[in-house]
């Protein structure tokens, strides 16, 4: 949908759509005009989770992405080393093994409650 918001001559918002070539809100403060943006991006999340089925991915599916993810990280420090200095790929491998630490950390937190 496209949509724009001009600034009135007395300093509140309005907004015109090209979906209806009118104005569809006016005299709206900053505060209306955000709290409008906020309500239309909740429902758009709330459709997202009712009607969308390959927006909702089993937990099991992220772990084995994340799994994948490390090890192509791996495979490309390992494959391509020309392209890293000893303390870049020393780093990037003690990072990734911190993080994987995190990400094992909150996947337990996450199991036990449910």
């Amino acid at each position: 949908m496209g949509a724009f918001i001009a600034r009135q001559p007395n300093g509140l918002l309005c907004r015109w759509s090209s979906v209806v070539d009118n104005i569809t809100h006016y005299n709206m403060t900053e505060e209306e005009y955000i709290e409008y943006r906020a309500e239309k991006a909740r429902e758009e999340a709330r459709w997202e989770l009712e009607n969308n089925p390959r927006f909702i991915h089993s937990f099991s599916e992220i772990i084995k992405k994340r799994d994948e993810d490390l090890v192509q990280q791996c495979l490309g420090v390992i494959e391509n080393p020309e392209d890293y200095t000893a303390k870049e790929i020393e780093d990037a491998r003690a990072d990734m093994v911190r993080l994987q630490s995190v990400f094992d950390t909150l996947v337990e937190l996450m199991s036990k409650e449910d």
